[in-house]
């Protein structure tokens, strides 16, 4: 699974800079020459992925080097992580206004950059990868082009994981649980209405303040992928865990 992703990546993120390096204005703001007359390509790419977990460490360790080899040295990838560069809706107005070439999105930045993405993050619509897979092979052409309409080049659909139910007071597995627990939510109108339908008042927060909100007790529970709660530290101070599938989020 995971050198197949990582394959798809490199191949759509070679075609991507490729076709960007014919455009004109884009080289003349982001090249630069060597000593012996060479075309380096200096892209800047935001993401809110911390740099140790596992996802940026298949960026680091196999992408951008492969970036390098495709393109014959020319294309390096200049990564800003861990929220550096603001949150998915921060990055997206960076790629707008030319700051950002490009990024590493969310589940939530893919539906802010194209809204059709969250018929995909519908809650219990997954309940393995094998699912997800099935899907994604049928309907990708669809989803590129979807994205296309909205001014975005997907270069990879990637795996974030299914979103688990986290909490620093009381094991959650019923709607009397959600309705005691102060339930924050980061990912938009689909994810709040998700958690009133299950009993929760949801208190909107962006995902800068997410983590001081968890520690000060703002905010006692959550949901998020395992890769969200490890890179942020959250799981120190999360007690309880409730591992249904509440929704698959695609990453990209």
């Amino acid at each position: 699974m995971k050198r197949r992703i990582v394959g798809l990546l490199c191949m759509g993120l070679v075609v991507f800079f490729m076709g960007a390096l014919s455009q004109v204005a884009w080289g003349a703001d982001h090249a630069k020459l060597t000593k012996d007359g060479k075309k380096i390509y200096y892209t800047k790419m935001g993401t809110l992925a911390p740099e140790g977990v596992g996802w940026a460490a298949l960026i680091k360790e196999m992408v951008t080097p492969g970036i390098l080899k495709a393109t014959n040295g020319q294309v390096v990838l200049d990564w800003y992580w861990g929220g550096t560069m603001g949150d998915d809706q921060d990055i997206l107005a960076k790629l707008q206004n030319g700051q950002l070439q490009g990024g590493g999105f969310s589940g939530q930045g893919m539906v802010m950059a194209c809204p059709e993405m969250a018929l995909l993050e519908l809650p219990f619509l997954f309940e393995s990868y094998d699912e997800v897979e099935y899907v994604y092979s049928k309907m990708r052409s669809r989803i590129n082009q979807w994205f296309e309409k909205h001014g975005y080049h997907l270069v990879t659909l990637a795996e974030q994981d299914f979103d688990q139910v986290y909490s620093t007071k009381i094991p959650i597995k019923t709607p009397e649980d959600f309705r005691n627990s102060r339930v924050l939510t980061w990912y938009g109108p689909l994810e709040e209405r998700t958690l009133k339908a299950l009993g929760a008042s949801p208190l909107p927060i962006r995902v800068p303040e997410v983590a001081a909100s968890i520690r000060t007790g703002v905010c006692n529970a959550f949901i998020s992928p395992g890769i969200w709660a490890v890179g942020t530290q959250m799981y120190t101070v999360m007690k309880y865990l409730n591992p249904m599938h509440i929704r698959y989020s695609p990453a990209g």
